[in-house]
């Protein structure tokens, strides 16, 4: 339950500060939300790994629920257009 919440705010604080932030895709915001980077500059710096597979596909279960939450959360305020 913990994670949960700790969770939620850490998304909730990554909406306030949504008008400043570079990141134009859902995907690129959970990604710098969750890992600190977006999936180009994750390929950018993997190209071996980037031919076959994604930053996501070397995520932790809890960094997939992660995603999932946070993926519901944006679709559910709409936080990007």
């Amino acid at each position: 339950m913990h994670i949960k919440i700790s969770l939620l705010n850490l998304h909730l604080q990554l909406v306030r500060y949504l008008n400043w932030l570079p990141y134009a895709e859902e995907a690129d915001l959970i990604n710098v939300a969750l890992f600190g980077f977006t999936a180009k500059a994750w390929r950018d710096a993997n190209p071996e790994l980037a031919g076959k597979s994604n930053v996501r596909d070397y995520a932790t279960i809890n960094e997939l629920n992660f995603i999932n939450f946070s993926d519901i959360i944006c679709k559910i305020f709409h936080v990007v257009k």
